[in-house]
């Protein structure tokens, strides 16, 4: 397990070592003349040539850290899919919970749960709770994002621990010490996404804007120190479909309100989120780890499936 994983990497600097190099380094790609579809040629160890296949392993995000950090991996694009599990309807306290899985096709069934949301409907607001993983009272939050009453505006808030945030070191339980209480977690605000004003539908398809806090000053660029905005692709009209049309390369296999695709104000050609739906409870995400994290781009993602009241 993961746990394991940490307590075998806390023993001394060399089993930290030989932690990294197994489990969080890539693997170096392999050569074209030695693989064939995904199929890398290894020594064994009689000195005969095994050829061993490329996983999903060698290129997925890894370590937990790299959920909230931008340009955590050296890849140009990350392809993900969002499967939603809605409540049952004899549950009404029931939450529906929304899994981002890595992985390029669903199908597969071989991907990574890196990240999940539950939804809460309260009274005046809608409230998506990010994990790291299905087991909640186990798993650590991440953030929330928090809707308003007509579903149009949305706020993004980090959690974090205040210990861990002030740099303490919990001290080791032992026999003799009482149990200590779990840590409080303070809300940062991290960014918001606003949706048009488009009761009727008269003013087109939906249109969003993204903006996001700017990073750390020892990880920002000159051009984030606004932070990262950013708008929907807006999409053509078919005259022969008699509808609106963006091309997502085969990404998406069905029409909706909720796909979309995000674009820098600055570079409107340079497609940084892509969402799309693909079967009924099954959507696709791909980004850009340069300018998104995973977090924020599943949020930005988990926005669209909320109920809009005055946008169409």
């Amino acid at each position: 397990s993961v746990q394991n994983v940490y307590n075998a990497a806390s023993v001394c600097r060399t089993w930290r070592d030989a932690i990294q190099r197994t489990c969080f380094q890539r693997s170096p790609p392999p050569k074209a003349d030695n693989s064939r579809s995904g199929v890398e040629a290894t020594p064994g160890p009689s000195g005969t040539r095994v050829r061993r296949k490329s996983t999903l392993v060698d290129r997925m995000l890894c370590h937990p850290g790299q959920l909230m950090e931008k340009a955590a991996t050296e890849e140009d694009l990350i392809q993900c899919y969002i499967v939603r599990e809605k409540k049952k309807p004899r549950a009404p306290l029931a939450q529906t919970k929304y899994k981002l899985i890595l992985g390029p096709d669903y199908a597969a069934k071989d991907g990574k749960t890196l990240l999940v949301a539950y939804h809460q409907l309260l009274a005046t607001r809608s409230v998506y709770s990010i994990y790291t993983g299905s087991e909640r009272k186990e798993a650590k939050r991440l953030g929330q994002l928090e809707s308003t009453p007509y579903g149009t505006s949305f706020e993004l808030y980090d959690s974090k621990d205040q210990q861990a945030a002030a740099g303490a070191t919990p001290a080791p339980l032992s026999k003799q010490q009482p149990q200590q209480p779990k840590p409080k977690v303070r809300r940062t605000r991290s960014g918001s996404i606003q949706y048009t004003f488009n009761m009727l539908g008269g003013r087109g398809p939906r249109s969003v804007e993204v903006k996001l806090a700017p990073a750390k000053a020892s990880e920002k660029t000159p051009a984030e120190d606004d932070g990262i905005l950013l708008e929907n692709k807006l999409p053509r009209w078919h005259e022969l479909l008699q509808c609106w049309c963006l091309d997502f390369g085969g990404r998406v296999k069905q029409a909706s309100v909720k796909n979309m695709q995000l674009v820098g104000k600055d570079d409107p050609d340079e497609i940084i989120l892509q969402f799309g739906k693909v079967e009924q409870d099954v959507f696709t995400m791909d980004f850009k780890p340069k300018y998104l994290s995973p977090k924020q781009a599943f949020s930005v993602c988990l926005s669209s499936f909320d109920s809009k009241l005055s946008c169409f």
